[in-house]
């Protein structure tokens, strides 16, 4: 072997060796053993080398990765400041970066982002999970009208199992989807007044049970927040109506029963009796006929 031959031999041997050394994980140093072990086999001459300086899985394999470092804050040219850990150039580990308008992430860094745990305050406060410089995983939010969320976040949005608290007194608890009330939950009004049931984008839509608190009951289908489709409504002296509503008016056709056993059978429009219906009194006797905005005509 000459020496201009050994001397490329360790160039190269030198080249693979670094490789190696710097592997982040067992599955990289691996990786990099079995293409040492090919360029090795090709180069008999760096083989001879690499022997030399002993290579081995132990001496090659990094026993542990590199720690992130705390060093003393750091001022920006826009007037904010970061104290904490850091790894290389990168803010990394637990740290405080305070910006020029006055915000505030004191929490875990990974790679010059928040990511773990930690409490960003401007206008409104997040504190909980965060994963890639974004709100996701548990964590609470205050809006700057004092709204309270606690429950599951995706990507900066509410997303998940929730719960939010206004400042009236009303409160929701149930499933969000990208930042909306979607699907089941339950909302309740200060005045005791209750919802159960199926949201879509933040409104009341789908098949749902409300409520009020004077004693009124709606059992059916909503739409866009108002009763829609068919359902059952109850009043707490007695009265009664089932069947079609549209825009949260009695419109189609139903029943409609009143607490002296009086009951009203036959269409509907607006709210009131239309069309042709037929009219039971209390007495059992029956009469039908066509009815026109709420009165019968003939």
């Amino acid at each position: 072997m000459g020496a201009g031959s050994s001397q490329d031999g360790f160039c190269e041997c030198k080249d693979v060796v670094n490789r190696i050394v710097h592997a982040d994980t067992v599955d990289e140093y691996a990786m990099h053993m079995v293409a040492a072990t090919d360029e090795m086999e090709a180069r008999p001459d760096a083989d001879e080398v690499c022997k030399a300086v002993k290579i081995s899985p132990v001496a090659a394999l990094p026993s542990k990765k590199p720690k992130a470092q705390a060093r003393p804050k750091l001022e920006d040219k826009d007037g904010g400041n970061y104290q904490g850990e850091w790894l290389g150039c990168y803010r990394h580990g637990r740290g405080t970066q305070v910006w020029s308008d006055g915000s505030r992430f004191s929490g875990q860094w990974f790679h010059d982002v928040p990511h773990g745990l930690g409490r960003l305050e401007q206008e409104d406060i997040y504190d909980g999970q965060w994963k890639h410089g974004k709100a996701s995983g548990h964590g609470i939010h205050i809006a700057t009208n004092r709204v309270r969320y606690e429950g599951e976040w995706l990507n900066d949005m509410k997303h998940g199992h929730g719960e939010e608290h206004y400042n009236d007194g009303g409160r929701f608890s149930g499933s969000y989807e990208e930042g909306k009330k979607s699907g089941e939950g339950t909302f309740r009004w200060p005045d005791g007044s209750e919802y159960k049931g199926f949201f879509h984008e933040d409104l009341i839509c789908g098949q749902g049970k409300q409520k009020w608190s004077d004693g009124r009951m709606y059992e059916g289908q909503w739409e866009a927040n108002q009763i829609h489709g068919k359902g059952r409504f109850k009043w707490p002296d007695g009265r009664s109506y089932v069947g079609d509503y549209q825009r949260g008016l009695r419109h189609g056709t139903g029943t409609f029963r009143w607490p002296d056993g009086k009951v009203y059978q036959g269409g509907w429009e607006q709210g009131k009796q239309h069309g042709h219906g037929s009219l039971t009194d209390k007495a059992g006797k029956t009469i039908e006929g066509e009815w026109s905005k709420g009165l019968r005509v003939q």
